[in-house]
């Protein structure tokens, strides 16, 4: 073994084992950028590694050491491009500790000649935990990458059989330039068609204008980014293929790009940052009060392309851009909290009502058998519809029906404080007054004739009074008497119901309960 003029070593036969050559030829680029990757002393015949370099063993790693499968690290985790799947994997556990382990062992295995080059450093000293997570936290800093490294805004979407590009319309090979940690589990098939699908799944539950809302819908799903700024709301009677349709959808996107919504825990501490290298969150079959709990509200930045901040679990913080795709099913009417924000939630919510009658003869096995037969010919139909809501420039157009069908949540998220403005008046001669008892009936009444859900018993009394002392300045009185010889009881003095006497039947039924 000889040295060049630098003194630093050169191969001169294949046969040549020296540790610093085999590594300087495995990662060449690092070598130039790092310099020599082991100290080495020579006793002798002999090579022993007295020391390595931190910075050369994590940069093996990155895109110098690893140009068809570099590793990066962005949003607190380490991800590596994986050739066979097109996308960036996440790297879990100590898992960067042993890939460094690997390079070690690699050059400690190919340089190992006998007993003149001890290698053995390489299996044992530098290869203790404590050695390797330094060599970790090196190589977290030299791969990092932006928190919004993966969050720009696509031309492409990767699939099982390869990369579709969106301009060209092409379908080409796998590469890490096209930056992504999702792809779709099935392949692309332009020519594939999906008539079980249209026909029965959808085609029996919905009616023209609404299959084409969920087509645009599942196209900006398939695209993993919610550039129109929605969130769907599923709503209907069970039974009715809402389930069906969510699984079908749901298995075609993936497992890997889907997390569950939990409205009760978006507030918490490590929930936001759980949603990282997801596309889409779905709420299924969730109770009435899902939107209506205290972290609702965070679902607008969810979807509007907000930052928001999550906590994970080594006590670090990322960014995630809130550019999720957003679906919700219910077999109940959902009521949104406002908190003073309806145009907020008018402009992010679409309504897709499941209100024919169920089918006769329901098939157990449609979800699978779509999935079986006509999987690319779903991705297909969803294809479509991102091109059709491309073309509108990513704008919903909302059919009266939809719109009235958007409006109707919206006015049940109001109802307690539209009770008020409807129902009551003030009356200041004569002697006027309501038991909260009664309001209450009333409100029941008015929430029953209408198809709203009255909401949490705890919230809308509240809001009923709040409402009464915003529009009439009354605030709650604790000596009501609805008829002589009874006790007090809380209520307001000088409300009335509005229109008693009208012919409306709502009102004819409100009617017995005044107190004039």
């Amino acid at each position: 073994m000889n040295n060049n003029k630098d003194g630093e070593p050169q191969r001169q036969s294949k046969q040549d084992t020296h540790p610093v050559v085999w590594l300087n030829e495995k990662y060449p680029k690092v070598r130039e950028k790092y310099g020599l990757p082991l100290d080495i002393a020579i006793e002798g015949n002999n090579i022993k590694i007295k020391a390595i370099s931190d910075e050369f063993f994590a940069a093996c790693l990155a895109e110098l050491g690893q140009p068809k499968a570099p590793v990066v690290f962005t949003q607190g985790a380490f991800y590596r491009y994986s050739a066979e799947t097109g996308i960036f994997e996440p790297i879990k556990g100590r898992k960067v500790e042993t890939m460094l382990g690997e390079i070690m062992r690699g050059c400690a295995d190919a340089c190992d000649n006998g007993g003149m080059n001890d290698v053995s450093p390489l299996i044992f000293r530098f290869a203790k935990k404590s050695v390797l997570s330094s060599i970790r936290q090196r190589a977290a800093a030299l791969a990092e990458q932006p928190d919004d490294y993966f969050e720009e805004t696509p031309n492409f979407i990767i699939f099982e059989n390869g990369v579709l590009e969106l301009e060209t319309e092409k379908v080409v090979d796998f590469s890490p330039k096209y930056r992504s940690r999702n792809r779709i589990p099935f392949p692309f098939d332009p020519k594939s068609k999906c008539d079980l699908f249209l026909n029965k799944l959808l085609g029996e539950a919905l009616d023209e204008d609404q299959i084409e809302l969920l087509q645009k819908v599942c196209g900006l799903v398939l695209l993993g980014v919610n550039k129109a700024e929605k969130v769907l709301l599923i709503l209907g009677t069970a039974g009715g293929g809402k389930s069906k349709m969510l699984e079908v959808i749901s298995t075609l996107i993936g497992d890997d790009n889907i997390r569950e919504l939990r409205t009760q825990h978006l507030q918490k501490q490590f929930e936001i940052a759980a949603y990282r290298g997801k596309t889409f969150l779905i709420g299924s079959d969730v109770k009435p009060d899902f939107l209506m709990r205290d972290g609702a509200s965070t679902i607008k930045a969810l979807t509007g392309g907000d930052m928001l901040t999550g906590e994970v679990k080594n006590g670090g913080h990322i960014n995630i851009r809130g550019i999720f795709n957003v679906a919700i099913s219910s077999n109940s009417i959902l009521t949104v909290h406002m908190e003073q924000d309806a145009k907020a939630w008018e402009r992010r919510l679409l309504v897709l009502k499941y209100a024919k009658p169920k089918t006769n003869n329901p098939d157990p096995d449609l979800a699978r058998k779509i999935l079986e037969n006509e999987a690319a010919g779903v991705l297909c139909w969803m294809y479509e519809g991102y091109k059709k809501l491309r073309d509108d420039n990513f704008k919903f157009t909302l059919n009266e029906r939809l719109t009235r069908d958007r409006d109707d949540i919206l006015l049940a998220s109001s109802a307690p404080e539209l009770f008020v403005r409807d129902c009551l008046m003030e009356k200041s001669e004569g002697s006027a007054s309501m038991t909260k008892e009664v309001v209450r009936k009333l409100y029941h009444e008015y929430c029953k004739e209408r198809g709203w859900p009255k909401g949490n018993a705890r919230s809308f009394p509240g809001r009923i009074e709040a409402e009464i002392e915003n529009l009439f300045g009354i605030s709650v009185s604790n000596n009501v008497h609805p008829e002589l010889g009874t006790g007090d009881q809380r209520g307001w003095h000088g409300i009335r119901i509005k229109g008693a006497d009208a012919k409306d039947p709502f009102f004819s039924v409100l009617s017995k309960y005044s107190t004039q």
